[in-house]
């Protein structure tokens, strides 16, 4: 029974130990996540505003760096010396056996505006109508977001790619085209993408 129990703790002993990195294995984890694109890896290394997060929420930080090993070096470089850089800072907690290292990331905050009211936004793994304003907490890193605006005459569809490191506003401005109408049967019927705009050609200039 003793050697069992004594066995039982240097088991828990190991997995402790194991699983708690200590600031060089953290920041070479860190590392080679961001250089190697896996955002698994990073998940184990990483807490954003210092909760867990999945490996799927940090794919756009993963894609903003790009494996951009300059760029993700002197960020790494930057923590190791201060203890933070731009979005990411080095914390630890009194483990069992000895400190446990990671970093945090702390999140930023996206605003949505726009130049017309209930434009549909699919954005992150979100979709919501945008009336006046919208806002959201994500990861940093680079998002696509795609709008669609619906009306009488057909949707109005387009997207942007947003790298997203700091607090930003972005604007949805739907640009819809107008047309300038010729025409020598002033008393023709108007259609537009098909559906009839219930107007005739003599009072419609510009639309």
């Amino acid at each position: 029974i003793i050697i069992i129990l004594i066995s039982i703790v240097v088991v828990v002993l190991l997995l402790i130990t194991r699983f708690s990195l200590s600031k060089e294995e953290v920041l070479n984890k860190f590392q080679s996540a961001l250089i190697n694109g896996n955002s698994s890896l990073l998940s184990h290394c990483v807490k954003m505003e210092n909760e867990r997060v999945s490996s799927k929420d940090l794919q756009p930080l993963i894609e903003s760096y790009n494996k951009d090993e300059t760029r993700i070096k002197k960020v790494v470089n930057e923590i190791s010396k201060s203890g933070e850089s731009g979005n990411f800072t080095l914390e630890s907690k009194k483990g069992f056996l000895k400190e446990k290292y990671y970093i945090n990331i702390n999140n930023v905050t996206v605003k949505f505006i726009s130049n017309v009211k209930n434009v549909d936004i699919e954005f992150s793994n979100k979709r919501f109508n945008l009336i006046d304003e919208a806002e959201f907490d994500v990861v940093p890193g680079c998002y696509e977001v795609i709008y669609t605006y619906k009306t009488d005459y057909g949707d109005i569809t387009d997207s942007k790619i947003l790298n997203l490191m700091e607090n930003d506003t972005i604007e949805i401005n739907v640009d819809g085209n107008y047309i300038t109408l010729y025409t020598n049967f002033e008393d023709a019927k108007v259609f537009i993408n098909g559906v009839d705009t219930g107007v005739i050609a003599k009072d419609i200039k510009n639309y």
